[in-house]
């Protein structure tokens, strides 16, 4: 047994791999690229102040001609391109298109596209060819889809998102900063167009992104992220009950804001609803309104929903508060601090609402004036809820 043993000690071991592990093969990764159709400048996005091109302009005009991007400008009628503006000479044949005011509206940003024509235009993003299909495969018009406008102003991008094309913000003077109510509504700010050394100088490929992360058409929508019409730039959210009567509203009567949309206290909308017949809307999720707190006698339709951690626009709201009230009806809308119900009231608006408010400061500004107005009613909170606001979302 122990010379067994010594004989088994001494076996040597086995010969060590000296073959090296397989290796997969190289993995080639398909990156769906949706090129930039067509870029759009406003005036203020190609000229500065003085009328001269903006830093990095004929740089961006020419680097467009090299990748076969379409290119557009917009003229406004009060501040015309002058004749011997470098920016017609760098246009050529591209469109100037004339404006019918100082502002672009998003009817006159579709009206171009029908203009800006694609020879051979390109397939969608997705999985289906990974973009490389011809277009016309897919049965797409030769019109370009994917549009950048480059912006100075909130309104201007307002008509671009309506147009269902992006928008990029610059400052609105060379070496300024861009409008701080652009970001977070715009695709993207940039300080500069820049130069062709600088590194933060805007390329057209910049423009062009994975179909992932851009939509490929955009779809239509207005700063709230409510699906607009682009022939008009009318809200479209109506849907449901309610939109055939919005749409013979809109077809018969052009909207007017008035006084839609105006902040007001407690005691003026306790007053307006006493005397003037007008309603208290809560515009809060149905659990928030039972729970945290509600004046009584109003009425609930939720204007948003909470998803992932997000409030998203109701798509049915104004459709179903139209089944329920006239667009001359006198309509006060509240929430727990007054950001909801502004935005709310913004849309009711669009939707030819034209006697629409909205309480200034929210329900927590009611519990304090209750505290000192007699003639403004207390917060009353069901049986379960957390008596007052202390747990309400917003």
């Amino acid at each position: 047994m122990a010379a067994a043993a010594a004989a088994l000690l001494l076996l040597p071991p086995f010969p060590p791999n000296l073959s090296r592990p397989p290796r997969a093969p190289p993995v080639t990764m398909l990156r769906n690229i949706d090129a930039c159709e067509a870029l759009i400048f406003t005036r203020d996005a190609a000229l500065d102040a003085s009328g001269a091109l903006r830093r990095g302009a004929a740089r961006l005009f020419a680097d467009a001609r090299a990748q076969s991007t379409l290119l557009a400008v917009l003229e406004p009628p009060d501040r015309p391109v002058p004749d011997d503006s470098p920016l017609r000479r760098l246009l050529g044949a591209a469109p100037l298109l004339r404006l019918s005011s100082s502002a672009v509206h998003t009817s006159e940003l579709t009206a171009l596209r029908r203009q800006l024509n694609v020879e051979a235009p390109e397939g969608f993003g997705g999985s289906d060819g990974f973009g490389r299909a011809p277009g016309m495969a897919y049965g797409r018009e030769p019109l370009a889809a994917r549009c950048v406008v480059l912006v100075t102003t909130l309104q201007e991008t307002a008509a671009a998102r309506g147009a269902g094309m992006r928008a990029v913000a610059l400052p609105r003077e060379e070496g300024g900063c861009v409008d701080e109510e652009l970001d977070g509504v715009a695709d993207a700010c940039l300080d500069t167009l820049g130069e062709e050394a600088e590194v933060c100088a805007l390329r057209v490929d910049d423009l062009s992104t994975p179909g992932a992360f851009w939509l490929n058409p955009p779809l239509p929508r207005d700063l709230d992220g409510m699906a607009v019409d682009p022939e008009t730039g009318l809200s479209s959210s109506a849907g449901g009950r309610g939109a055939a009567d919005l749409e013979a509203v809109l077809r018969d009567v052009e909207p007017r804001r008035g006084e839609a949309g105006r902040a007001v206290s407690a005691a003026e909308a306790v007053d307006l609803c006493r005397r003037g017949g007008g309603t208290l809307l809560d515009v809060r999720q149905p659990a928030e309104y039972r729970l945290d707190g509600h004046v009584e006698g109003s009425a609930n339709i939720a204007a948003y929903s909470w998803e992932h951690g997000f409030y998203l626009p109701s798509p049915s709201f104004a459709a179903q508060v139209a089944d329920e009230y006239s667009t001359e009806a006198p309509l006060v809308l509240v929430c727990a601090d007054g950001s909801l119900s502004k935005g709310a009231a913004a849309v009711l608006e669009s939707a030819a609402f034209t006697e629409v408010r909205y309480l200034e400061g929210g329900l927590r500004a009611w519990e304090a004036d209750a505290e000192d107005d007699v003639g403004v009613p207390p917060l009353v909170v069901d049986e379960d809820g957390q008596a007052g606001l202390t747990g309400a979302w917003v």
